[in-house]
């Protein structure tokens, strides 16, 4: 049993390793290749709601984002969920989800304004691990997305919510780690 939790310790961290290196990567990139542009990196927490079934649980993430015009960005996710509940039929479960996705943010208002609202929509993949007490452990990748409606003070903190992976609502806030760099200078 001591060595099993060493392997799905491995496997975890292979994955999160897996995962993390390549965002890393496109987060360097883009922040070289920036210097015109905004550019944010923002760690984010919240709370996760079951929208099909009733749980409760929490959210960690860290989303990136790299301005194409005023107006879009495209926009990266690094998050991980856990959520506790009942499903159908009154059963209880537990679930925990990494996920990885991409896609693009749409601002409705100019950048010159101390508040924007935006919408975002992603789409990438999960590594879930869900649990039913009685059953067998089940686990698996597969596709994931996400939509969203935030709000953005000041380009630093943001909050707003989601509708993510198998119909979750999650409501969360970040700070963008990196101020508007728009001066245009190196």
């Amino acid at each position: 049993m001591y060595k099993m939790k060493i392997i799905c310790l491995h496997k975890k961290n292979r994955l999160m390793k897996n995962l993390l290196l390549p965002l890393l990567f496109l987060t360097a990139f883009f922040r070289l290749h920036a210097q015109k542009k905004d550019f944010a990196v923002i760690p984010n927490a919240g709370v996760t709601l079951g929208l099909i079934s009733s749980g409760a649980g929490l959210h960690a993430g860290v989303n990136t984002t790299y301005a194409l015009t005023n107006r879009l960005s495209v926009e990266g996710q690094l998050s991980f969920s856990t959520m506790s509940g009942q499903a159908y039929g009154g059963r209880s479960y537990n679930e925990n989800v990494a996920s990885a996705l991409l896609g693009l943010r749409l601002y409705f208002n100019a950048p010159t304004k101390n508040s924007r609202i935006f919408v975002n929509y992603m789409a990438g993949a999960m590594r879930y691990h869900t649990r039913y007490p009685g059953e067998p452990e089940s686990r698996g990748v597969d596709g994931a997305g996400s939509l969203g409606l935030y709000f953005a003070v000041d380009n630093r903190i943001f909050f707003g919510g989601s509708i993510e992976g198998d119909g979750y609502l999650v409501v969360k806030a970040g700070v963008n780690l990196l101020r508007k760099k728009s001066s245009g200078k190196s």
